[in-house]
């Protein structure tokens, strides 16, 4: 099952970053290249600074999404490191008015080495409306028992519409 992430990089022929596609933006960054989070490069990596509520924000620009489901693939850290714990999944159309769409407490499905997770969103808009900016969230500590937000990839699933330009 393709999802939103790949649409777009089969229909734009590589990574949907470097041509200005989408936007990938975060609270910081503790190292790596975060384009690396839309594509297979193995060599790269992204990692926000140890810090509360860290965040990694998709901006779809001229693409409203609405979003069913989405994957995420650990590092290839071992079990209890810097693996996700406590996060939300959040919409916006304005980057300032946020809705919490997905919640994940003290989740253990991706503390393992190179594992992808599925999830189903838990808080779903009853409106059906489309959103230009997903974000992932840092609730609390991860599995290393720090603030560092660090994941392979990411894939969100649902529908897609553009070109608001």
């Amino acid at each position: 099952m393709n999802g939103i992430i790949s649409y777009l990089t089969g229909l734009y022929k590589g990574n949907i970053m470097k041509q200005n596609i989408i936007n990938i933006e975060a609270s910081s960054c503790g190292g790596g290249n975060i384009s690396c989070l839309v594509s297979d490069d193995v060599e790269d990596n992204f990692y926000t600074d140890d810090e509360k509520n860290a965040w990694v924000l998709f901006d779809f620009k001229t693409y409203r999404v609405r979003i069913t489901d989405y994957s995420i693939k650990t590092y290839d850290y071992n079990k209890d490191n810097n693996h996700l714990k406590n996060w939300v999944l959040e919409v916006s159309n304005n980057k300032s008015d946020w809705e919490i769409i997905d919640t994940r407490s003290n989740d253990s499905s991706l503390n393992r080495r190179s594992v992808c997770s599925s999830f189903e969103i838990n808080q779903p808009n009853n409106n059906n409306e489309n959103y230009r900016f997903i974000r992932i969230r840092l609730t609390g500590k991860n599995w290393k028992n720090l603030n560092y937000l660090v994941f392979y990839s990411i894939e969100f699933y649902g529908h897609i519409k553009g070109n608001y330009d």
